[in-house]
Order: C-alpha cells, then sequence, then structure tokens
C-alpha cells in the first residue's frame, strides 16, 4: 500500500513504528473541529504519547508545546512546525524541504511542456504550500525564462477544505489546460486527485506530491 498524503506517510510510519520497534503511540490531527478538537485530544492522549501533522501548523504548534510541556515523560512528534512554541526536549519537529524538490518539479515542467505555459494548483494559501509554489516557479523559470505559470489556491488560510476537494482540483486544472497550459503541479492533498483527473481527461500532463502518484492514483488515469 502506497500513501497518497503526508498524514497518511506519517500514519504509515507510526504503524511500522509499533509493529517493529513495539512503540506505542497516537497520531492526532485537526479533524473537522480545526485546533481546537485537536488540543483536546493531545490532552486526552498525552499519556500515551502523540504526534501531530498540521496543515497550517502554527495554532496546533502552540498546542503541541503546551501539552508536551504537561506531560515531561511523553515523546511529541510534529510535522512542518520548527517554530519556537511547539519546541522542546521531548519534542521531535519533523520539516522538509519541500521547495527543493518542487524546484526539481518545475525544471521538469518547463522542459516536458511543449505550450511553454504550465500550472500549479494549492489546495490552501497557507506559507506550507507557498513554500511548494517559490520552488515550482524558480525552478520553471531556471529551464525556461520564459515559461507561462498559472497558479491557483483552491482556498485561503484558514478554510482546509481545499485540501480535500477533488472537484475543485479537477475544476482548476481544467480551466488552466483550456487556457493552454499542458503541464500542472498540485500540491493539493486530496485534491490533486481531481488536478490527475482532469489531465487525463485533457490528455496531458500533471504532476503529484508527498509520494510517487504514478503508483497510487486510480488505474482509469495513472
Amino acid at each position: 500500500d502506497q500513501p497518497q498524503r503526508g498524514y497518511d506517510i506519517a500514519k504509515k510510519a507510526l504503524e511500522e513504528a509499533r509493529a517493529k520497534a513495539r512503540a506505542e503511540g497516537k497520531q492526532v490531527g485537526r479533524g473537522r473541529t480545526g485546533p481546537v478538537g485537536a488540543g483536546r485530544r493531545l490532552r486526552k492522549r498525552g499519556w500515551t504519547g502523540a504526534g501531530a501533522d498540521p496543515w497550517d501548523p502554527q495554532p496546533l504548534g502552540r498546542l503541541v508545546g503546551q501539552v508536551a510541556k504537561k506531560f515531561p515523560n511523553v515523546k511529541f512528534a510534529i510535522i512542518d512546525d520548527a517554530t519556537p512554541a511547539s519546541a522542546g526536549s521531548n519534542v521531535e519537529q519533523i520539516t522538509f524541504k519541500e521547495h527543493e524538490a518542487s524546484y526539481l518539479a518545475g525544471v521538469a515542467a518547463a522542459k516536458m511542456s511543449k505550450t511553454g505555459h504550465i500550472g500549479f494548483v494549492g489546495g490552501v494559501n497557507v506559507p506550507l504550500i507557498q513554500k511548494f509554489e517559490a520552488g515550482y516557479f524558480a525552478g520553471a523559470k531556471h529551464a525556461n525564462p520564459k515559461i507561462k505559470i498559472d497558479k491557483t489556491y483552491l482556498t485561503p488560510a484558514g478554510d482546509f477544505s481545499g485540501f480535500a476537494a477533488p472537484d475543485k482540483g479537477k475544476a482548476s486544472a481544467n480551466s488552466m489546460f483550456q487556457k493552454g497550459a499542458d503541464v500542472v503541479y498540485a500540491a493539493a492533498g486530496k485534491s490533486g486527485d481531481g488536478v490527475i483527473q482532469a489531465a487525463h481527461s485533457a490528455g496531458k500532463w500533471a504532476i503529484g506530491v508527498d509520494s510517487d502518484q504514478a503508483l497510487t492514483a486510480d488505474k482509469s488515469v495513472a
């Protein structure tokens, strides 16, 4: 089973830790109630340990930092946050260089494009996803200084439905393809599935994120 999203990857790693290292732990996400609900779950589960995978790390980062201080003998991990708010001797802050992989995606997109026109679909307009955008734009511009790049974010900061709206991803990608783009990169969680579907229908290219989506996409479009 190939994990499709950052959250899935973290969950799979935790499951493997439980199985192979006999580790105890629970994963906590924001769920439907956002940081408030995640905070309640962190406090409830603090005695057994927790991992947090925030889409907008700062509110949840503060909560992780607060709860970790109350449970100094428990190990915590938070993804995509390295701020002082979540820091602690018992907190592992896990971050990535999203912009570097996205730079390579931009180079590939610019070199693959036959129209000199590509696109970027971000799930939610937050700093984390802006890193994907920045790397992608830089790589594409390096490969082809004249490349045209369309971009869109499915939802503004604070509205995290943009990570779970394949219909919006598909509509945004279709719009870009209709305007002449022939490669679209999606950093949009589950919404990226819609971008892949649109590319398949239009006979264009989509670039996935987080894992090899050539393996995880529905077989009808892969």
